[in-house]
């Protein structure tokens, strides 16, 4: 089941020595309004996308969510700096 949400987040991520991002731990508001922590366990790959002209880096993450390990888009707007949770697989 893929469920697109879409949710701003906070990010924790480390920077190489060459530029690259690797997202390590994000927060985002859940649907009761609690912010909720999740620890990335594994970066399975990442991208670059534009469409647009919007350029992001896409990142297909695992990790740990209710107890249940699931898979995560996570997007990072290189203009805005911003951080999205753009799709929970199942």
């Amino acid at each position: 089941m893929e469920q697109v949400v879409n949710i701003p987040i906070q990010m924790i991520s480390v920077c190489s020595t060459v530029g690259e991002l690797t997202p390590m731990r994000f927060r985002f508001e859940n649907e009761e309004h609690v912010l909720e922590t999740v620890n990335v366990d594994n970066v399975h790959s990442h991208k670059d996308i534009a469409f647009n002209g919007i350029r992001e880096i896409q990142y297909v993450c695992s990790a740990c969510l209710n107890n249940m390990e699931r898979i995560f888009i996570l997007k990072y707007n290189i203009e805005s700096h911003k951080w999205i949770m753009f799709k929970i697989l199942a």
